[in-house]
């Protein structure tokens, strides 16, 4: 078995993209899920509520992320900085403490997804420890649904699509690290995974999205 693939979402629930590599922190992949799109009260938005929320691409550049759509041109959001105020805003279940993104970013994505909203930074993962159920004392999560890292396999999804009268792509399911693997389902007996130096626990399978849009 090998990695083919790699993925990294810069904003959660917006467009992203395969890179040839990827450096893995505390809260996983460089990069991932450090923004996300909130309403007015801090709840956060996915693809569930607004599937226009797809045709926003992003694009990770240094410290900030540029933002682009088809009508819409882009705009550049550098991260606050450290001392910015904090919000609280609201993921699931967690209440986290982000630093509110540039106003104008917000005004630009209100425009694109017809309602009003904001753009939010995680910068310190001790904001958001993993579940206690699953995770070890020292193990956080960014703005990813519930762990740092989701993994999944081409067996798996070969599977799936030999179900299917259209067959739909491994991106649909937004994984991180995508395993070439014969089987299906083998990675849900897998407990721990050495790919070169790293090594990765697997905290448990993950149920994704029956949405599964597809990238306009």
């Amino acid at each position: 078995m090998k990695v083919v693939e790699l993925y990294r979402y810069p904003v959660k629930s917006l467009r992203g993209h395969a890179v040839p590599s990827a450096d893995i922190e505390t809260m996983g992949m460089e990069g991932d899920r450090r923004w996300m799109v909130v309403d007015k009260d801090g709840q956060f938005l996915t693809i569930r509520q607004i599937p226009d929320m797809t045709t926003i691409d992003v694009e990770h550049r240094g410290t900030g992320v540029l933002l682009k759509h088809d009508r819409h041109g882009s705009h550049f959001v550098e991260a606050p900085a450290p001392g910015t105020a904090l919000r609280q805003v609201k993921i699931w279940k967690d209440m986290v403490a982000a630093r509110p993104g540039d106003p104008a970013a917000g005004a630009y994505l209100s425009a694109i997804v017809g309602r009003p909203v904001d753009l939010v930074y995680f910068d310190d993962p001790r904001n958001r420890p993993v579940d206690a159920e699953f995770g070890q004392p020292g193990d956080y999560v960014g703005f990813a649904d519930g762990f740092p890292l989701l993994i999944a396999t081409t067996g798996s999804l070969n599977h799936l699509n030999s179900h299917l009268a259209k067959p739909i792509e491994m991106a649909r399911f937004r994984p991180n690290i995508v395993v070439d693997a014969d089987g299906a389902w083998l990675e849900d007996s897998w407990k721990t995974i050495r790919i070169g130096t790293v090594e990765l626990r697997i905290a448990k399978p993950c149920s994704r999205c029956v949405i599964t849009p597809e990238i306009r």
